[in-house]
């Protein structure tokens, strides 16, 4: 916790005056410094505010996550009825000192992500909320039931969602940190027109050095989405972090989700998944690169970033958006259906498993594994 709290650094002009505006409309500095005191992180005071409960309306649910719930609530900012939608998160005590430090200090680096407002509290109970910013649009999850071609996109306007989520990884990883649970629900895409790619939920991020893994306790995340070595008992670096935006990259220029897990590579050339048809070489050997299945032969994302760059620059040189074939729209419905044909199956029960091995329901949410539950995927 040291280790993070070292990377603090003092609030961008424009940000103090913005906090002191909230502070103005929620006054309640005392109980904010003693609740971050509870909870040991007395350095956040200058950048939070405390929400009363009692200020908080209209609150309605959105999630289950494995360890938290989530809801969308509306927040009084002033007595003459001003409101602003916000989401809050439910979290224990162990939990929020991570997820604040890191949330506060990725949001120092200008990365575009959920902002965080403060701190309430349930009422007569010790669980904390985390007030936060409500991104409009879905995650990038909720894509999946939208056809890929609507709005007739083009591999530029592929490239440039992958390279703004690639941009919000690299000001995580500049403070030093991961992001530990990257999937399809922790992006907040934007528009065609204008597309950014939100990284919330950065509620596991850890100092480097600091070693994910705890023969006692497993691992938390996406069984899904976790990379190889995790499954072999490796501690989650930035490398892992690397692996799961290369499968972040596939699935936005594919639309569907990857099949099964990366305990088992079952390709012959090691890959998480088929390669999408027609897709610009050197796009699809980012993907590659980052799926090296040796965490050191992984490309840094800042090498990612540049790599990704000279393909947009050529792509604006030579004034080429490179639509897609019909080759790339065929493969798009087939695995389409293949996905919402398994949904459909799942509703069911029928026991049909569109994840390697059945027992999808596994892989609906971030979780917590053992060492030996992540070991079994491998056999």
């Amino acid at each position: 916790m040291e280790r993070v709290k070292s990377l603090l650094k003092p609030l961008e002009d424009d940000t103090a005056i913005l906090v002191g505006r909230r502070k103005e409309m929620f006054p309640y500095e005392d109980e904010l410094r003693h609740h971050l005191n509870c909870l040991g992180v007395l350095e956040l005071s200058d950048r939070l505010v405390w929400v009363p409960f009692s200020r908080i309306q209209n609150v309605t649910f959105l999630a289950q996550g494995g360890f938290s719930k989530v809801w969308k609530a509306r927040i009084k900012l002033r007595k003459g009825g001003v409101v602003q939608q916000v989401v809050l998160k439910e979290l224990d005590k162990s939990a929020i000192q991570q997820v604040l430090l890191s949330t506060i200090l990725s949001s120092q680096s200008s990365m575009v992500t959920s902002e965080i407002y403060g701190l309430s509290r349930l009422p007569d109970s010790e669980t904390y909320l985390l007030v936060a910013q409500y991104l409009q649009g879905g995650s990038l999850e909720d894509w999946f039931k939208i056809p890929l071609h609507k709005g007739q996109p083009t591999w530029r306007h592929v490239l440039t969602m992958a390279l703004e989520l690639a941009l919000g990884l690299f000001n995580i990883h500049d403070l030093g940190l991961t992001h530990s649970d990257l999937h399809p629900r922790n992006i907040i895409p934007g528009s065609l027109s204008a597309p950014k790619m939100s990284v919330i939920d950065i509620g596991l991020a850890k100092a480097i050095g600091i070693s994910q893994y705890d023969d006692n306790q497993g691992y938390y995340g996406r069984l899904q989405y976790l990379p190889p070595e995790v499954f072999h008992g490796y501690p989650y670096t930035q490398a892992s972090d690397v692996y799961c935006f290369g499968t972040m990259f596939w699935l936005i220029a594919s639309h569907v989700p990857p099949r099964g897990t990366a305990a088992k590579l079952f390709r012959a050339d090691r890959m998480r998944e088929e390669s999408v048809p027609d897709m610009p070489r050197e796009m699809e050997r980012i993907i590659c690169d980052c799926w090296n299945p040796n965490p050191e032969g992984r490309p840094t994302i800042d090498e990612v970033i540049q790599r990704m760059l000279k393909i947009q620059y050529v792509m604006e040189e030579t004034r080429r958006d490179l639509q897609f074939s019909e080759n790339t729209k065929r493969f798009w419905a087939e695995r389409r259906k293949e996905y919402l044909e398994a949904l459909a199956a799942e509703e069911k029960d029928d026991g049909f498993g569109f994840f390697n091995g059945g027992n999808s329901r596994l892989y609906a949410q971030s979780q917590y594994f053992t060492h030996q539950q992540l070991t079994a995927f491998i056999y």
